[in-house]
């Protein structure tokens, strides 16, 4: 009896002991996947919100192509004359990268990974977030952020989208006879050979040292 009278009680505090910890356990795993959501959700917001460059758009292009030059130029113009020289905010919609450029870098994140040969075949642009677009998108939101979007604007119906993306793929394909006087794999080839003769020059630089 004295035992019963011992033991039962014992039994008690052991399982309202054993209940405590288990609710404080479930507790801190709440606690700690509601602070995991936050993090997160921190992160995610922080990527989303961090962007490449103030401009809306950048656009990789080619200036020895005539052209694309003329264009571009016309592009700039306007974009300086509706938003200013400035940049971000208020200012400049457009930032422009030529793809000819002696220091142009595929690997640098604001050029989005486009390569020459890629950036050669077909316009491109990088958006501040990083997403990539070429070809007739390029030219539809670039002329729309210097308002002149309505002389695209018939090439986003659907009916039209077709046509004009064949025919851009058309133009693409023989820009460079036309404007630089030498086929695609031509270019590619020589910027290619460039490449590699600087690449040597300064690895001979550097063991002479």
């Amino acid at each position: 009896m004295l035992s019963a009278v011992v033991i039962i009680p014992a039994i008690f505090a052991i399982m309202m002991m054993m209940r405590h910890s288990l609710q404080s356990h479930r507790s801190l795993q709440i606690l700690r996947h509601s602070s995991s959501q936050k993090s997160n959700a921190g992160r995610n917001s922080t990527s989303r919100s961090v962007l490449l460059f103030p401009e809306q758009m950048n656009i990789i292009y080619d200036s020895k192509c005539g052209i694309c030059k003329l264009e571009m130029n016309m592009l700039e113009r306007r974009d300086i004359r509706l938003n200013g020289t400035a940049t971000g905010g208020r200012g400049r919609k457009l930032r422009l990268t030529d793809i000819e450029n002696g220091n142009y870098d595929p690997t640098d994140p604001m050029n989005g990974g486009v390569t020459y040969a890629q950036g050669m075949a077909a316009i491109h642009a990088v958006l501040p977030n990083g997403t990539v677009i070429e070809g007739i998108p390029v030219f539809v939101k670039a002329y729309d952020l210097v308002k002149l979007g309505w002389l695209f604007r018939f090439m986003e119906w659907s009916i039209m989208k077709p046509i004009v993306n064949w025919g851009y793929t058309v133009f693409a394909k023989y820009r460079t006879i036309v404007t630089r006087g030498s086929t695609l794999q031509e270019l590619i080839k020589a910027y290619d050979d460039k490449k590699k003769l600087t690449c040597d020059e300064s690895c001979n630089n550097y063991f002479k040292r």
